[in-house]
């Protein structure tokens, strides 16, 4: 009798470790986005993609057939990937019933991932193709162009989703869709990359491929269609971009209320992609910069000052006009709150105040890893990478603490343009090497030109919201290694005589929560 009751609450304890174990498992592998891989007759799943795809630990991977899409196994999928191969193929290994339950599936909520062949699947070019998105192709008599090495140029939206820092790349290119929107239907598509350079088949028309969409983005009902022309995950390099981009998929799949970018013009067809209506299609760092552009456009009273209030609290909105009477992170914590509140309170919270200062945006930055993302936040390595909507930020170097603590800890501001190409100059009898930047802020000393105040609040000189160039000082090697904010203070009354040299400068992008 002793060792049955012992034997019996240990085996209870076994039982319940084992459902615990078993739930856990059951929880880990639903919070997986379920991918179904295309591998029936025509579609060529390249080893690297398969394997890559399995040793994604967010994405649980399947591989299916045509009879199997008939047999209703969508229902179990989140996201249906056709890869290269051929797209003809592939529609006839789907069936007419196939193709109908795949269109079903999109309409839906689903995502749809065409790779080549799969993005020539998912047009309107053939009669038994899915006419997923109403683009068609050119020159389809003279497809098969071969296989080459081209450069493409990704939109703003498009480097958020694929998850990458450089707009321009080199991708392999075999055979590849060369898409055409249909006119009346443009602001359907949003173009995510182009391409910027071409291979033509023999008797092929010359031009056609460049500034032709290389990537695109579609809605389908409730669900979204991303074509892809080239092979990303056969490049060295980009070989997970793929992957990356599935997550944010999943993670923006649309409400019934939401849209596409739009593309006003053939010409914006052509050059990139506009940021249309849907706050939720637009990449994070445009939303950032509309956002401040907005206060900006707004703003009828302005003054700097440092107001130790919540950053809701750092501007004031009423019917649509700003008073803003804040300091520099003030201004940037008000901006990010308003436009990206989880990305926000990641900074806030390790702060220890009412709202981050510049100093904790500069160390934030610097201690983000490298070449991934962090609670929403990318870290820039490079100015030369900097973009509209990225955030600068600076430690004053050596402040003594009675001026950081009255006149604040630094500086933090939005990018409005890329940088400006170097510029060498002689100071104080040496050469200095700087880039000036075009940025937003709220600060008290006037930058360098041009500059601008807004417009609604009659300002005569430099006290608050403004946009206005600023330097950074560089290296040989084109490190920066100091600041220079413009030309007066007036919050110090004084003459900035030149510039003031530092590391702790750093740079941040806002991009998607995964």
């Amino acid at each position: 009798m002793k060792t049955n009751n012992i034997l019996y609450p240990v085996i209870l304890l076994i039982c319940l470790i084992w459902n615990i174990c078993f739930l856990c498992a059951q929880v880990l592998a639903e919070s997986k986005i379920r991918v179904a891989l295309f591998t029936d007759k025509g579609a060529h799943a390249r080893e690297l993609l398969c394997t890559n795809l399995e040793n994604d630990k967010s994405l649980a991977t399947t591989y299916i057939t045509g009879e199997d899409i008939c047999d209703d196994c969508l229902k179990n999928f989140d996201v249906l990937f056709f890869p290269g191969g051929s797209g003809k193929r592939e529609a006839l290994s789907l069936t007419p019933e196939g193709q109908k339950k795949v269109r079903l599936f999109v309409r839906d909520g689903g995502i749809y991932l065409g790779v080549c062949a799969g993005c020539y699947l998912a047009s309107c070019a053939r009669p038994e193709y899915l006419g997923l998105f109403p683009m068609t192709t050119v020159d389809g008599k003279h497809w098969r162009r071969g296989k080459t090495t081209l450069p493409i140029e990704f939109t703003e939206l498009g480097m958020e989703i694929f998850g990458i820092k450089q707009a321009r790349v080199n991708v392999i290119y075999h055979n590849g869709p060369v898409l055409q929107v249909y006119e009346q239907y443009a602001d359907k598509v949003a173009p995510l990359a182009y391409f910027r350079g071409e291979v033509v088949a023999p008797g092929g028309k010359v031009g056609l491929m460049v500034n032709a969409p290389a990537i695109v983005l579609a809605r389908y009902g409730n669900g979204l269609v991303l074509g892809i022309s080239p092979h990303p995950e056969a490049t060295p390099g980009l070989t997970t971009i793929e992957l990356t981009a599935i997550q944010w998929l999943y993670n923006h799949r649309p409400t019934n209320k939401q849209t596409l970018p739009t593309t006003s013009s053939s010409q914006a067809s052509r050059n990139q992609v506009s940021t249309g209506t849907s706050q939720s299609y637009k990449s994070l760092s445009a939303q950032i910069y509309n956002e401040a552009e907005n206060i900006f456009e707004n703003t009828i009273s302005s003054h700097y000052q440092h107001i130790h209030e919540n950053a809701e609290q750092q501007a004031q909105k009423i019917n649509g006009q700003y008073q803003v009477v804040t300091d520099c992170s003030g201004f940037v914590s008000y901006v990010i709150n308003s436009v990206a509140p989880k990305h926000y309170a990641s900074i806030h919270q390790i702060s220890g105040r009412s709202y981050p200062h510049a100093k904790t945006y500069a160390q934030f930055f610097s201690e983000l890893p490298e070449n991934k993302s962090m609670n929403g936040w990318l870290k820039i390595n490079s100015v030369g990478e900097l973009k509209r909507g990225d955030i600068v930020a600076w430690e004053k170097p050596d402040s003594s603490r009675s001026e950081t603590r009255h006149k604040g800890s630094g500086h933090v501001m939005i990018v409005i343009d890329k940088p400006e190409k170097p510029v060498y100059e002689n100071f104080k009898g040496r050469t200095i090497k700087y880039v000036e930047i075009y940025v937003l802020d709220s600060s008290s000393v006037e930058h360098f030109p041009p500059q601008s105040l807004p417009k609604l609040s009659h300002s005569q000189f430099r006290d608050g919201v403004g946009k206005g160039m600023i330097r950074l000082i560089l290296d040989e090697q084109d490190n920066v290694i100091g600041f220079w904010e413009g030309t007066f203070s007036h919050e110090r009354n004084t003459v900035i005589k030149g510039p003031s040299y530092t590391n702790k400068i750093a740079f941040a992008r806002l991009v998607s929560l995964f």
